[in-house]
């Protein structure tokens, strides 16, 4: 069995103690194996962006970053704008505070699901679903919500993941009930239409069908 360790070590400091690199084990472990991947291709086009954030992930910021950073600060929030979160609490509840704050009948979405694996409950499929996708199983949907898409299931339909979007429109098909949403980017109005996720790739142990967006007011850092 070869194991392999991947991740940003710089995001998460023990609560005791320094940083796991910089321990004994550490070294014992990997020694000189280590590989350090050093293209950060989502910054290609933006070097001054890059080199702020390069220097806030190892406290290295300088008094110019931080002038750079205070140009951002406004007293009244932009139309459209995300607001971020360190915990998952809060930016629920700031997306439930937007939420209340629409006009309207709320209707509830929901996805189908079954377990098809025999060894598995409806309640346990739930669980398991739950910890392995972000597509949710019911959603209280109004129009004018802000949504995206978590996932890139809708990506040939030209929506990638982490598209935003409103919700425009509720429609019902037998009994079921559909959102209708306008992306920002140029794109078609685009349902949210039956998929079946598989959980391993090959058994289909437990599905669940409908793309259910999620509302997109706030997020967490780690998710942004």
């Amino acid at each position: 069995m070869n194991l392999l360790c991947a991740g940003d070590f710089l995001q998460s400091s023990s609560p005791r103690g320094s940083y796991a690199f910089l321990r004994d084990p550490w070294r014992d472990f990997f020694a000189y194996r280590a590989v350090v991947l050093e293209t950060h291709w989502r910054h290609m086009q933006g070097a001054r962006l890059l080199g702020l954030l390069l220097r806030l992930r190892k406290g290295r910021h300088t008094a110019a970053d931080m002038v750079r950073l205070a140009t951002r600060r406004t007293a009244v929030p932009l139309p459209d704008v995300i607001y971020l979160f360190c915990h998952k609490t809060d930016a629920d509840a700031k997306k439930e505070e937007q939420f209340l704050g629409l006009v309207g009948e709320s209707v509830m979405l929901t996805a189908g699901e079954k377990a098809r694996a025999k060894f598995l409950s409806p309640a346990q499929a739930t669980t398991l679903l739950n910890s392995a996708f972000k597509h949710l199983l019911a959603l209280n949907m109004r129009v004018g919500a802000a949504v995206a898409m978590p996932t890139n299931l809708l990506a040939r339909q030209g929506v990638p993941c982490g598209s935003r979007g409103v919700v425009t429109c509720v429609s019902a098909v037998r009994n079921r009930r559909y959102p209708q949403v306008r992306f920002q980017q140029p794109s078609d109005d685009i349902p949210s239409l039956v998929h079946t996720v598989a959980i391993d790739g090959e058994n289909r142990a437990a599905t669940r069908s409908r793309k259910i967006p999620v509302l997109a007011w706030a997020s967490t850092i780690h998710a942004a």
